[in-house]
């Protein structure tokens, strides 16, 4: 009987560093590790909390390595000897949004006879003082990697045609793998909504993620609402101003939060918001479906693929706070449309689970 390849997960960061992608990998990791492979999280210490506990699972690691944030770029010193160090023939398998760490686990790879597997997780744009050096790496060095992995996964047919089209990736090498839902999220408990209506964003306080639409959007809504923010990043200080300068009082900055506290907040939510820019498969959509929280949107690529408009939500125009509020309000002033919405997301949550998502991303290996 041949023995299964031991699996490693390379992401620059890591629970709790708060984040859709890191979420992703610590799920995955932990399902294939509960159905019999050895797994192996190769991460850096960016964002560790000393108080976080990792999954105690059997057959599952995770190996911080000291690592920087250097304009925006992941600095992992040990990465490639970490890499060199695993067993011939293990999969590698990259989970992309950050510059250089695809290419050092190609390098890997390569020299360990790997199978490299690329996991798109998001096409991130260009940001910060240095932005331009980051669109010459995606433009001369990016699509070289991806074209030399073993295969891409992609969350929906809409990022396997931009990796096809845009970084030239041929078909056969492309596989479309959702997220899926920790048992966790699912909340089967009928939505009433609070007064004032409590507003939920979770995620980084980053760029992508447009959070100072939201806060503008606050000041067009006619209904009571308090918004709760959780996540930490490089705009919170800006943000914290924004807020303060608009003399909002209905703003709370809660800081990154995990486990029964994130859960909390979730069941106490009446409506998940998310003003990004670009998405990949937010997985925060996917943990308020299942939580029954009907969400306001902007419509971009990634998040419409989620949310399903006037059903289990509804998506706005990118930057239109106005629009946005108005969302709001319909679903604040609207109990019956609320609470249909409520139904639909919940419904629509059982169609993803962890355990289908290993198996699919299993079939891949397989193939690649």
């Amino acid at each position: 009987m041949t023995s299964k390849p031991k699996i490693i997960h390379v992401s620059a960061y890591y629970p709790p560093s708060l984040g859709g992608l890191e979420k992703v990998v610590e799920y995955l990791a932990v399902e294939q590790a509960r159905t019999g492979h050895s797994v192996e999280v190769v991460t850096s210490n960016v964002g560790y909390d000393a108080t976080y506990s990792d999954k105690k699972v059997n057959g599952y690691k995770v190996s911080r390595l000291a690592g920087a944030k250097i304009a925006n770029v992941p600095i992992i010193p040990g990465l490639l000897f970490r890499l060199l160090a695993q067993p011939v023939a293990s999969v590698l398998h990259c989970h992309v949004a950050q510059a250089f760490v695809p290419e050092i686990a190609l390098i890997a790879a390569r020299l360990r006879r790997s199978k490299f597997i690329i996991h798109f997780h998001v096409d991130a744009a260009a940001s910060g003082p240095f932005g331009f050096l980051f669109s010459l790496y995606k433009k001369l060095l990016f699509p070289l990697t991806l074209r030399r992995a073993n295969a891409i996964i992609v969350f929906s047919d809409a990022h396997a045609s931009l990796v096809m089209n845009k970084y030239g990736v041929a078909k056969k090498n492309v596989h479309v793998v959702p997220n899926g839902v920790a048992p966790e999220f699912f909340y089967d408990s009928p939505r009433t909504i609070h007064e004032p209506a409590r507003l939920l964003f979770v995620g980084r306080l980053e760029a992508q993620k447009n959070v100072g639409m939201l806060i503008d959007s606050l000041s067009h809504v006619t209904s009571g609402v308090t918004a709760t923010l959780v996540g930490s990043g490089d705009k919170q200080a800006e943000l914290s101003a924004k807020v303060k300068t608009s003399q909002f009082t209905n703003v709370h900055f809660v800081g990154r939060k995990n486990g029964p506290e994130l859960l909390s907040l979730y069941k106490n939510a009446d409506i998940f918001v998310l003003t990004s820019d670009r998405e990949g498969m937010p997985l925060v959509l996917l943990e308020a479906m299942a939580m029954g929280l009907p969400i306001v949107a902007t419509n971009v690529e990634g998040t419409r693929d989620v949310v399903k408009q006037s059903k289990t939500g509804l998506l706005v125009g990118l930057n239109d706070a106005h629009a946005f509020a108005k969302a709001v309000d319909t679903l604040v002033h609207d109990p019956d449309t609320y609470q249909s919405m409520s139904r639909s997301a919940r419904s629509l949550a059982d169609e993803y689970s962890w355990g289908k998502v290993a198996i699919q991303v299993g079939g891949v290996y397989d193939t690649a």
